[in-house]
């Protein structure tokens, strides 16, 4: 289950699942375990069980991994697992990219109505998620292609080779995986409040670009987002000039960061939000 933190996941699966078994991997031992043999740990805790802070373990992470493309092979019934495996780890670096599904075929050496197939089983089976542009026009030629996001950083993380969370910090896609972390936690804010989808992006043929617009009846809301700890107002430069673009109001935009102080919006600049605080 995948839901924003602290919202009663756990608490929620020991309830309607009570016959399963509760294991949290923020305990030292089962961690280590887990980590020395993931092969192992897997087949002690194999049926009816409840495994939580599974972040904690890259090495289980990756072990499940397989596992993931052993069933969406099975569901389209996919052949040449190196072009797949090689097809996810593409899709993993192209984390926050508008998506060119062309250049994802040939990169992967295959063509591309089989890379459109692939890429389908991986949405249907909540492995990747694709943000759509926004759909009005704001008065300008607009990017139609949607971007490109995984519903899991931490599998996106182990497909790119990341083994620590150390290697995160100087690792060339930090900013991208921050991106795919905070669209993920505000997607998943909306879902678990019982609502609609109701994100987007928004990029016009110039470049210039709204990382999300979220719909919220008839408001909208503009976010940058900004894997910084430190706040700068060259954030709001894009915002800005959405706002002149568009209905958006300057107090409906917001940089989010991952800094920890929060600032709220003013009559000139929008807000800022600490990462932890979505």
């Amino acid at each position: 289950m995948i839901k924003c933190r602290q919202c009663g996941k756990s608490t929620l699966l020991k309830n309607i699942l009570p016959g399963y078994r509760y294991i949290s991997l923020e305990d030292i031992d089962i961690r280590e375990t887990a980590q020395s043999d993931p092969r192992h740990f897997l087949s002690i805790y194999n049926d009816h069980v409840i495994l939580d802070e599974i972040q904690r373990v890259p090495g289980l992470l990756s072990y499940l991994q397989t596992h993931i493309e052993r069933d969406v092979r099975m569901i389209k019934n996919i052949t040449g697992l190196s072009s797949f495996t090689r097809f996810l780890r593409l899709c993993a670096g192209r984390c926050g990219q508008i998506l060119n599904i062309t250049s994802l075929a040939e990169d992967t050496g295959i063509t591309r109505k089989t890379a459109e197939s692939w890429l389908s089983v991986l949405e249907t089976g909540c492995v990747v998620y694709l943000l759509k542009p926004y759909y009005r026009n704001f008065g300008k030629r607009l990017v139609k292609s949607p971007k490109l996001y995984f519903y899991d950083t931490g599998l996106a993380v182990s497909l790119l080779g990341l083994t620590s969370p150390g290697q995160i910090d100087s690792f060339y896609m930090r900013g991208a995986l921050f991106e795919n972390l905070i669209v993920m936690e505000l997607l998943k804010k909306r879902l678990f409040a019982g609502k609609n989808d109701g994100l987007y992006f928004w990029r016009d043929s110039n470049g210039l670009e709204t990382d999300v617009i979220e719909e919220e009846g008839q408001e909208l809301y503009a976010y940058e987002i900004k894997s910084s700890e430190t706040m700068d107002t060259h954030f709001f430069d894009s915002l800005r000039k959405i706002c002149t673009l568009s209905p958006i109001p300057v107090r409906n935009t917001a940089v989010i960061y991952g800094g920890k102080t929060a600032q709220p919006a003013s009559g000139y600049c929008g807000a800022y939000i600490p990462w932890k605080n979505i």
